[in-house]
């Protein structure tokens, strides 16, 4: 009696599922703090009544986003990125079609001054509770000039890109 012997098949995990429930539990998270950061302010939302309004435990919350000034930091993030995700600014998709774009006054009418008004327009809010909170807070002081030196470092840049494709910044904005 002759047997054949079959390899055994490999059972892959597939974690999609569990990365997907992972980031729902992170938007509501995020989106329960961002509305009680706006409406009670940094001071007055406790991480329980964060955890209460998401619908998660506070050991979620920590193990999820973090401490109360790291959610805060990744709504800001978030809000400068135009996604549920932090994008670093270079890897922005607005960014990359203002640096392909050959016309300068194109370069600035469709890409740098829509995007920077949609920009500020989503950070605002979040900035105010950031800067109001930040003087009682170190942390929260070190992510205000952390994000002032970006934006600098970020506006050099974009004024450098347009000196480079020999534009004047005068011109470009009138246009």
């Amino acid at each position: 009696m002759s047997r054949s012997v079959k390899a055994p098949t490999e059972r892959r995990y597939d974690a999609s599922g569990r990365q997907a429930a992972a980031r729902e539990t992170r938007r509501a998270i995020l989106s329960a703090a961002e509305g009680l950061f706006l409406e009670r302010g940094y001071a007055r939302t406790t991480m329980t009544g964060i955890a209460q309004a998401a619908g998660v435990s506070v050991e979620t919350l920590y193990l999820s986003v973090g401490p109360k000034a790291a959610i805060v930091r990744y709504l800001v993030e978030t809000a400068l990125s135009g996604t549920w995700e932090p994008v670093p600014g270079p890897e922005r998709d607005w960014v990359r079609k203002f640096t392909a774009e050959p016309d300068l006054r194109l370069k600035v009418r469709r890409f740098a001054a829509p995007a920077v008004r949609a920009l500020h327009q989503r950070l605002a809010p979040l900035w105010t509770v950031l800067t109001e909170a930040a003087p009682g807070d170190a942390e929260l002081r070190s992510v205000v000039e952390e994000l002032n030196q970006r934006r600098v470092g970020h506006m050099r840049l974009m004024a450098q890109h347009l000196a480079d494709q020999g534009g004047h910044l005068r011109a470009a904005a009138a246009a």
